[in-house]
């Protein structure tokens, strides 16, 4: 209709529809050619041989002309010589009916000009026209109705993402598979960052805001688009990867199911205290931790709700999170997927043996790790400093979520060290220094904010000076290994030995071997004075790729000693599986049916009144859903109950609280509450002015004040 006035001749090119569109066109004097090709570039070149004006005008279903542009046409029609060969017309884009005028819609195309100077580009979708020759512009606009609602508007954003990924993987098609997946690093930025950036030129940038829900509406679909055909390409790109990573991650959850969980307390209890209950760290809960964990399970927590399944959905989700990146690392280390799958198969094993069926610290900080280690792989592989600092970004972030973290640090220096050479000191104390500025970039910003909120003091206090009240502590705070954990441990042992030895064997041949021994060394090391199997995690993973990628380098050559190596591995693992049964009988578990009694026990006893909780399940607070009465809230472990002047606090808490009923719960027998700890001064005043009511089912005393 907006045409007909203007056009000598109208061509159509139909996709096989059967609305009525056929015969409509041809009412209005239109030639319909059937065209069933998608590729929008060549149906419209094959449309454009088909014309036999001098001058084309070339429109889309969903798009109009209006009268203003119609006017300038017809007088163009009536010059007998044009000054130019094509001309640019404004879009008038409408959203839902409604115009829109920001976030990139103010553009203009080429869609008028001589066929003779004209051709159309073999884009398949949003195809352009170039024009030999100088081209003009109109002032009238092209009306564009492409989103008329917000199911077409998904449709459509989908189908182009669906065409743009097939058109970047045509145009990678020379390159293998297995060249993409060893150097194509852009990608994991283009899958992570492409959309969000999108979304923020689109409504910030370009001003999309400015149409209000419409300019939302849209920059969000543009962000949608631009992110899904990466993922697509992704998908069609590493498909085969994909299936193996999701059969691993079945194979794994299936497993973990079957096993024993242990949920410590800390790691729900810690942010529900600071996020749910507004208390302030450091201050009114005394954490010795740095804040990173805490508010990365605090986030998640408060996404997914803080309860106990929600706890164990997010243990698993870093565990898996931790099998994708040892996939991907052995992968591109190798060149091949089964080393890849037989990484992950053996992490599994560990995680089940060794107490991973959890989320701790170390589990939280072994992606960071791994990733740390990886961009360093790279920094060796191509001297770019780039990955480098992305190694130190991300062992400083690890520092914040455990002060071991800064072991990680002590590696990335170490490699630096190990790689240097006559030619290149100068330049190696160059990245040591800027390394250095980097890694404390972080933690001097946390610093700088609880330093803002008045509570820098006792941040540098519980997160660093304790680290030196622990040491004092020796004996009380060390656990060190059993001689039947080290028996226990003998699969670890052996994989180490085989990390030691692929180490020593590849030293001169391969830098990375220097790097993957620092990295399994550090994240052992850092299981230490207080050791536990769950806080072993990320030495598993550097243990795992250390056996893998030593059997992918000497199996050619060994390969009997490398098979029989790693059959004696598995060996020790189906020898250890009834020792394995037995124990995890025994390993600890918390928030169970007796706690859930307890916690009944005290709401029944204190009838809504003040009460505090001293000593073991100090964290029945979640249970009862109540913020502590008495703060600062502390464990009372053997430095924070020494700490001078900590137990001065509670007593005064408990006086201005006016706290009617103590629970007082040791760990262990005769009042002491932790390898021979007893907060004297504290249960001091609770046996004066308080009198015993009574005692728990379990363990531990009811004072009722006097």
């Amino acid at each position: 209709e907006s045409v007909r006035g203007i056009a000598d001749e109208i061509l159509i090119s139909d996709e096989g529809s059967c609305d009525g569109t056929v015969e409509l066109a041809k009412d209005y004097g239109a030639v319909v050619y059937d065209d069933c090709d998608t590729h929008l570039g060549r149906r419209k070149g094959r449309l454009l041989g088909k014309s036999t004006s001098p001058w084309v005008f070339i429109l889309d279903s969903d798009e109009r002309v209006s009268k203003e542009l119609a006017k300038e046409i017809l007088l163009l029609k009536k010059s007998k010589q044009l000054p130019y060969h094509g001309y640019r017309l404004p879009y008038q884009n409408h959203v839902f009916g409604s115009p829109v005028f920001y976030g990139g819609e103010a553009y203009g195309k080429v869609r008028l000009f001589c066929k003779k100077y004209g051709k159309i580009s073999q884009n398949p979708i949003h195809e352009e026209i170039y024009v030999q020759g100088k081209i003009g512009s109109c002032t009238g606009k092209i009306l564009h109705h492409s989103y008329r609602n917000p199911w077409q508007l998904f449709v459509k954003f989908t189908k182009y993402a669906w065409i743009a990924s097939k058109t970047i993987m045509s145009k990678e098609k020379e390159k293998s598979l297995d060249s993409h997946f060893r150097g194509n690093d852009n990608l994991l930025k283009k899958l992570i960052l492409y959309g969000p950036h999108m979304f923020w030129s689109r409504f910030v940038k370009d001003q999309g805001y400015k149409d209000g829900f419409l300019g939302f509406v849209l920059a969000l679909a543009f962000g949608y688009m631009e992110a899904l055909q990466y993922w697509i390409y992704a998908g069609i790109l590493y498909g085969k990867d994909i299936a193996i990573l999701l059969c691993l991650a079945t194979f794994h959850l299936v497993v973990l199911y079957g096993t024993p969980f242990i949920n410590w307390p800390e790691m729900l209890v810690y942010p529900w205290f600071v996020l749910r209950q507004g208390m302030k760290m450091y201050t009114e809960t005394i954490i010795s931790y740095p804040p990173g964990s805490i508010l990365a399970m605090g986030a998640l927590f408060e996404v997914f709700g803080y309860t106990l399944s929600s706890y164990r959905f997010i243990a698993y989700l870093f565990i898996l999170l931790i099998d994708a990146i040892l996939y991907i690392i052995a992968r591109k280390i190798t060149g091949k997927r089964s080393m890849g799958a037989a990484a992950v198969l053996l992490f599994t094993l560990c995680t089940v043996f060794f107490e991973g069926n959890t989320v701790w610290f170390e589990t939280i900080m072994t992606p960071l790790y791994l990733v740390s280690f990886y961009s360093m792989f790279r920094f060796l592989d191509t001297k770019k400093s780039k990955y480098l600092y992305h190694a130190v970004v991300l062992s400083s972030l690890s520092f914040l979520v455990k002060q071991t973290g800064v072991l990680s640090f002590g590696a990335i220096l170490g490699v630096l060290l190990l790689t240097i050479r006559r030619n290149t000191i100068i330049r190696t104390v160059r990245y040591m220094a800027a390394s250095f500025g980097v890694f404390l970039t972080f933690p001097f910003i946390t610093f700088l904010y609880f330093v803002l909120t008045q509570r820098g003091r006792e941040f540098f206090y519980w997160v660093f000076g304790m680290v030196l009240q622990f040491g004092k502590a020796g004996n009380q705070y060390a656990l060190w290994p059993s001689r039947a954990d080290i028996f226990y441990a003998s699969p670890l042992l052996w994989m180490f030995f085989l990390t030691l030895l692929v180490t020593i064997l590849l030293w001169k041949k391969y830098r990375w071997v220097r790097l993957l021994l620092l990295f399994t060394l550090v994240s052992i090391v850092g299981a230490f004075p207080r050791f536990g199997f769950h806080r072993l995690v990320p030495g598993f993973a550097f243990l795992c790729l250390g056996v893998l990628c030593g059997y992918d380098s000497f199996k050619k050559r060994y390969g009997l000693v490398v098979l029989s190596a790693v059959s004696m591995l598995l060996g020790l693992f189906v020898l250890l599986t009834p020792k394995y049964l037995h124990r995890s009988i025994s390993l600890p578990q918390f928030f169970t049916l007796k706690e859930y009694e307890l916690a009944r026990f005290i709401d029944v006893h204190t009838k809504g009144e003040p009460f505090a909780i001293f000593g073991d399940y100090d964290y029945l607070y979640f249970l009862l859903n109540k913020r502590p009465y008495v703060l600062p809230w502390a464990q009372l472990f053997p430095a924070p109950a020494s700490t001078p002047g900590l137990q001065a606090k509670l007593i005064a808490s408990l006086k201005s609280q006016n706290v009617r009923y103590v629970f007082v719960v040791p760990y262990h027998p005769d009042q002491i509450f932790f390898s021979g700890v007893r907060p004297e001064e504290l249960l001091g005043y609770v046996e004066k002015e308080y009198s015993v009511g009574g005692y728990l089912p379990l363990k531990g005393t009811l004072y009722v004040k006097k």
